[in-house]
């Protein structure tokens, strides 16, 4: 019996822990610009991501009909984990595990709708459909949690995160539950309200 309660007690806790990281979304991610809103847990803050492009690679990438990949990145990180690598304002692209939702409309959305839009990866979160790639960097990658929401019928989010937090200690973020109650939070606003 008591082996027994000691499993319950455990159960319960993880339980507990795990509504804590994905439920304690009680901030609220708004912009007018896209015309959307989300939720996401008081455990992290949104940042921006460093600008690591140099003026040539930017223009580069514009003449070809590109743009930097983070432009428009959410990313959302714990600030405690940022440590002396950067801040909120400069978060370092892959030293630090992040949330990162991003808005894609055009050629960037119709390239993933072509690729990534399969039957196989369909699945439905918060009664949204969503595409849920088995990993990623690349469709079977073991790095990073990898979700592609249509919105509308011009506008994608992106919404990836690490499975493991980049410090010494390399433990799993749990940050798939995140993005899945990020995702059933969304609602859309009028562009521009």
């Amino acid at each position: 019996m008591c082996r027994r309660a000691t499993s319950l007690t455990a159960a319960l806790l993880f339980v507990w822990l795990d509504a804590g990281l994905a439920g304690a979304a009680s901030r609220t991610y708004r912009s007018a610009e896209w015309g959307f809103e989300f939720a996401y847990p008081d455990t992290l803050t949104v940042g921006r991501y460093k600008d690591q492009m140099t003026p040539e690679q930017e223009a580069r990438m514009r003449e070809t009909g590109l743009e930097n990949p983070f432009k428009h990145a959410i990313p959302l990180v714990e600030p405690g984990r940022l440590g002396t690598r950067g801040t909120l304002q400069a978060i370092p692209v892959g030293e630090v595990a992040t949330v990162t939702v991003t808005p894609t409309r055009g050629q960037k959305a119709d390239f993933l709708r072509r690729q990534f839009f399969r039957k196989e990866w369909e699945t439905t979160v918060g009664g949204r459909p969503v595409y849920k790639l088995p990993g990623f960097p690349g469709p079977y990658g073991d790095a990073a949690f990898y979700y592609l929401m249509p919105l509308r019928d011009d506008l994608i989010i992106e919404l990836f995160a690490q499975k493991k937090h980049l410090d010494g200690a390399r433990t799993d973020t749990g940050y798939d539950r995140v993005i899945e109650g990020i995702i059933a939070s969304f609602k859309t606003i009028p562009p521009g309200g």
